[in-house]
Formats: C-alpha cells, sequence, structure tokens
C-alpha cells in the first residue's frame, strides 16, 4: 500500500480468531442494530462550516446532513444523535430520519471520515 500511497496518516487491521462471533467487530448498516454504532471522526478529519474534510479533500455537506454531523462526538450512537435531531430541526417522520441517518453514516464511514464502534 505504502508503494501506492505514501502518505497514509495510519492504516487500520482487524485480526480476529474464527471462533470470534461476527457480531463483535463486524460493521453491518443492513443490520438493525446500526443505530448502536458510536460514530467518530477520524485521525485528521473534522467539521469546518458544512464541509467536512479528511487531510486530502473535503465535501460540502447539505442542511439535512450538516446537524447529524455536527453532533458527533465519540460518545453518542446514531441512534442518539438521530433522536437529538429530530427533537430540534427535523420536520418528517422519524422512521425516514433513522433510515437517512442509516444511509448518511454508512458512506461517511465508506468514504473515511468516520470510525465506527459499538
Amino acid at each position: 500500500m505504502e508503494r501506492i500511497y505514501s502518505t497514509n496518516a495510519c492504516h487500520f487491521f482487524i485480526a480476529c480468531r474464527p471462533e470470534r462471533p461476527k457480531e463483535s467487530y463486524v460493521i453491518d448498516f443492513a443490520e438493525s442494530t446500526f443505530g448502536d454504532y458510536i460514530p467518530q471522526m477520524r485521525k485528521a478529519c473534522g467539521l469546518s462550516g458544512a464541509e467536512i474534510f479528511r487531510s486530502d479533500w473535503s465535501m460540502k455537506l447539505n442542511p439535512a446532513q450538516l446537524p447529524l454531523v455536527q453532533l458527533i462526538d465519540g460518545k453518542r450512537s446514531i441512534q442518539e444523535i438521530a433522536d437529538a435531531v429530530a427533537q430540534s430541526t427535523f420536520v418528517g417522520k422519524e422512521t425516514e430520519l433513522r433510515e437517512f441517518a442509516r444511509r448518511l453514516f454508512q458512506s461517511l464511514w465508506q468514504l473515511d471520515f468516520v470510525a465506527m464502534s459499538f
């Protein structure tokens, strides 16, 4: 990897025994338990105004995404973040917000802006 992209900030690896239950380490947004995941900004990532940034690029968040990302603190779960937004700024059904939050946090995780823990 270093020969292809030599400015990586860090590497993440997971090695598990075959008998370890996958639900204890696999991140799967298709599961109904995704709301229990706790997002946290990855190293060198953050939020500046309405832009989420990494060391090598940034992405503008729309007005629906921004309130969710602003509440990332490494302590609140996705469900707690969605509940807080539902109580303050969201107009619509909570099931729609939960699905929106699922898609948003999955994409931020896939784009390496956030890491997930349980």
